[in-house]
């Protein structure tokens, strides 16, 4: 017979278990985060609130029942041996994966998984989920916005650059690029990821009478500096072959 109390009264390692347990089992329940334990067999042993509301789900319905409830139909056999993978072999079972809600709408989750060992060595999996699926959502967004973006830059003949307010470029458009593949230019500093403002203030360093482009840096480093909102400069670009004038017209975009 186990005593759950020590000689001295004070509570023994059985009873110091068991309060550890239920202490864990609370914080669990109370837990933000979706956590559920799955068996080795693949059914839901225990979840806590939080992942019932990802999925839409009561805890009973989910107990007892194969985790791979919650994935698409045509998924869950390849789900199913992945967590058997990752209990008997340790593969891993971690990353964003598609899910379905109790309401068929698709979810994208982040998942994080550990071994569980447990008294009959079938060990168990408890799993960590992460709703991302408006995160997915916004950056498909921007993508989609991004890509409209670029189509109606590239659809304008006139040269286009976009810079942040360091006066890196973030974008160009296919104006800008082929002037620049047929003017030499793939290595000239004025090309995506690259510095603008470095390159126009090394141009007005090097060119031979170059007043306007000191001119247009100074107004440049105005415009992202928020001291001035736009301007409109003629410059001269001269290439070995031909003298060159264009116009520059700079505006500052707020976001």
């Amino acid at each position: 017979m186990h005593s759950a109390t020590a000689p001295s009264g004070q509570p023994g390692p059985i009873a110091n278990l068991a309060a550890a347990g239920l202490l864990l089992g609370q914080v669990l329940q109370q837990s933000p985060i979706g956590v559920a334990v799955v068996d080795h067999v693949g059914l839901f042993v225990e979840v806590n609130p939080a992942y019932c509301a990802i999925y839409g789900y009561r805890s009973d319905q989910l107990i007892g029942r194969l985790f791979t409830l919650v994935f698409a139909p045509a998924q869950r056999a390849a789900v199913l041996r992945r967590h058997r993978d990752f209990l008997d072999l340790g593969l891993p079972m971690k990353g964003e994966f598609q899910a379905l809600g109790a309401d068929g709408r698709e979810l994208a989750i982040l998942v994080e998984s550990v071994r569980l060992p447990v008294a009959d060595g079938a060990a168990q999996r408890l799993v960590y989920v992460v709703d991302i699926t408006e995160r997915r959502m916004i950056e498909q967004a921007l993508q989609g916005s991004q890509q409209f973006l670029n189509a109606v830059l590239d659809d304008l003949a006139a040269h286009v650059c976009v810079l942040d307010e360091r006066g890196m470029i973030l974008t160009v458009n296919r104006a800008w690029r082929e002037f620049a593949a047929v003017n030499g230019g793939s290595n000239d500093g004025f090309r995506e990821g690259t510095s603008y403002l470095a390159a126009s203030e090394n141009a007005s360093a090097t060119q031979p009478g170059g007043a306007e482009a000191v001119e247009f840096s100074l107004r440049l480093r105005e415009v992202l500096a928020g001291q001035r909102q736009q301007f409109e400069l003629e410059y001269p670009c001269h290439s070995p072959t031909e003298q060159r004038w264009f116009v520059v017209r700079v505006a500052r975009m707020t976001s």
